[in-house]
């Protein structure tokens, strides 16, 4: 699968009014963000657009192929569900059959059982397969 994220940087580019923020950190994100795979590309390639998440380009390169805790993900929750809110409303049908392929959920409660199932895989990545987690200092 190529990793062209090109898509996401546009819809982004068209939102960005000084309100897109780094996923992993909050902070608010100057025109040269990067595009994070919250699961790794190198493990899973999957450029499934839940999997693509605007992050400050220092972080990006610090977490590399680590796998977010699922504790940053859950303080990460609300930045999270807002790209996805975004993501939904332009790509429609295409977010809800790539989240429901790539999570086992759809978007049901508040996108909270999505937020559980990244949370789920993210444990499950660390806990049982060892790779390393990543929570930015």
């Amino acid at each position: 699968m190529p990793r062209d994220i090109n898509q996401v940087k546009k819809i982004l580019r068209e939102t960005d009014n000084g309100k897109i923020r780094c996923i992993w950190t909050g902070v608010r994100l100057s025109a040269r963000y990067h595009i994070d795979h919250a699961v790794p590309f190198s493990l899973w390639q999957n450029n499934n657009l839940w999997n693509l998440v605007p992050v400050k380009a220092s972080i990006n390169l610090s977490k590399s192929d680590k796998i977010p805790s699922p504790k940053l993900i859950d303080e990460s929750s609300d930045r999270i569900k807002e790209v996805w809110r975004l993501y939904s409303g332009k790509f429609g049908t295409q977010f809800e059959e790539e989240i429901y392929e790539g999570l086992g959920t759809g978007l049901d409660n508040n996108m909270d059982d999505a937020i559980h199932a990244l949370m789920n895989k993210s444990e499950y990545l660390i806990e049982k397969r060892g790779f390393q987690k990543f929570e930015p200092r």
